[in-house]
């Protein structure tokens, strides 16, 4: 986070367990269920779109007031 370009430094972050502890000091993820049944197919533009939709939205994020870490 003290990075000149934050970005920049987590693309660049390849370890999962390091980019697991920024999200959690930064927010929590929050993913809901989703509705029973398939995936529908691509080829059915509209409902794909609308299925997508529904699953964009399922996720919240929930940002800390203050980072739960200190910059030294």
């Amino acid at each position: 986070m003290s990075a000149p370009d934050p970005a920049a430094a987590w693309m660049v972050l390849a370890d999962v367990n390091a980019q697991a502890t920024v999200v959690k000091a930064l927010g929590e993820v929050l993913v809901h269920r989703q509705p029973r049944g398939r995936r529908p197919s691509e080829a059915n533009r509209e409902k794909y779109l609308e299925w997508q939709e529904g699953l964009a939205s399922s996720i919240d994020i929930r940002w800390h007031e203050k980072p739960k870490f200190s910059v030294v």
